[in-house]
């Protein structure tokens, strides 16, 4: 909790290497969820019941763009920012945005360094279930192949001939 803390103070002075104008150009909400009415209601906070009480805290971060509509360039830097600063901060963080992914790198590494042990007979299940790599997403595809299959570079390359024909 201390962490989201210092980084929410952070945002609000400026950032320490950012643009000034955080606390003027850019509305932050944090919403705690993690075991309240609130976030079994938006399908979030099913904590196990052998995890110790207070161990595990779930907070979503809203940016909201006050200056201008939709994500801009300092919206952009305030995501990544904060995707960083939680991810080398809390050992067990995994940031869920819902529709725009920032910090990419950190994210797959974080991702490969889950998944270690269990990548290969993952990659076998998705080979079989997903030959072709149609339902496999950029990030994704990331994480388990840092080079495309065949079938995946195939398909590629059909659906662009598809798309831009």
């Amino acid at each position: 909790m201390k962490v989201v803390f210092e980084l929410l103070e952070d945002l609000a002075r400026g950032g320490r290497r950012y643009h000034k104008n955080y606390s003027i150009n850019l509305g932050l909400r944090v919403h705690f969820t993690a075991r309240t009415k609130t976030g079994r209601l938006l399908g979030v906070g099913f904590d196990s019941g052998e995890d110790q009480y207070n161990t595990n805290i779930l907070a979503h971060f809203t940016f909201v763009g006050i200056t201008s509509p939709g994500p801009s360039t300092l919206w952009t830097r305030a995501a990544n920012h904060t995707t960083n600063v939680l991810l080398r901060s809390i050992p067990r963080c995994m940031p869920q945005w819902r529709s725009e992914w920032y910090g990419i790198t950190e994210l797959v590494k974080r991702f490969q360094d889950a998944l270690c042990k269990q990548i290969e007979p993952l990659k076998k299940l998705v080979e079989l279930a997903d030959r072709d790599g149609v339902f496999l997403n950029e990030l994704m595809a990331s994480i388990l192949y840092p080079e495309p299959t065949f079938y995946q570079k195939l398909y590629q390359s059909q659906r662009n001939d598809a798309l831009y024909a």
